[in-house]
């Protein structure tokens, strides 16, 4: 390989590391907050039909929270970094969910079904 295709080769990826370390700022830029709600309360969570039916809420709100408004690949780095984050704030809510449905959970009132919580909340700054 001669070296001007190297050095080619560095920089490329040197400006799309540099891009994907800077893509976090992108989202947190503006004072937008995007949020979704996922409301389970129709759904079984001692079930693995009904777990599944959660997930599948959450995957297509963490998506509509992160969702890139354009195509440049600064902005999809930006959209998979938030989409992790993201995806790692609602698994502790998530988590909680499915204890509270199987019983695990000992609510303020100390009563199964009392303030039951019934929606988790998904929300990203931009």
């Amino acid at each position: 390989m001669n070296t001007n295709f190297k050095t080619f080769v560095a920089v490329g990826v040197a400006a799309i590391g540099l891009a994907h370390l800077a893509a976090p700022s992108l989202v947190l830029a503006q004072d937008e907050v995007r949020q979704e709600y996922v409301d389970y309360r129709d759904l079984n969570l001692q079930t693995e039909e009904g777990v599944a039916t959660l997930d599948a809420r959450l995957k297509r709100a963490i998506k509509m929270v992160c969702k890139a408004r354009g195509h440049t690949l600064y902005e999809i780095l930006a959209e998979r970094d938030c989409q992790r984050a993201t995806q790692a704030s609602v698994s502790p809510q998530r988590e909680f969910a499915i204890n509270q449905a199987n019983g695990s959970v000992e609510l303020a009132a100390g009563e199964p079904g009392t303030n039951r919580q019934t929606r988790i909340r998904l929300a990203m700054a931009e």
